[in-house]
């Protein structure tokens, strides 16, 4: 199965990025830094974005039988939570 991971390149998401990926598990990963910390494994997808655009998210959800979510809330998002998961969250249904 293909496990896309969102928040892959740092805390809880980085562990469960590299247990996957020992396991020789198949993973997705969309995020600004995507290929940086895990580039060049053959058992990785990468793509480059931001998880709040729409189309990038459903790209990256494409084939994808779960999802992880280890992000953090920066700054940008904190104030808002409840709008920022709801948003992810109907994103992911309309694939």
């Amino acid at each position: 199965m293909k496990i896309l991971v969102l928040g892959a390149t740092s805390g809880i998401g980085r562990r469960v990025v590299a247990k996957t990926l020992s396991a020789e598990g198949d993973l997705v990963e969309l995020g600004g830094n995507a290929d940086a910390a895990w580039g060049g494994k053959e058992n990785l997808v990468a793509f480059r974005g931001d998880i709040m655009n729409a189309g990038a998210l459903k790209t990256a959800m494409m084939g994808v039988g779960a999802i992880i979510c280890s992000l953090g809330l920066s700054l940008a998002y904190s104030s808002q939570p409840t709008t920022y998961f709801s948003r992810l969250r109907k994103i992911s249904y309309e694939r």
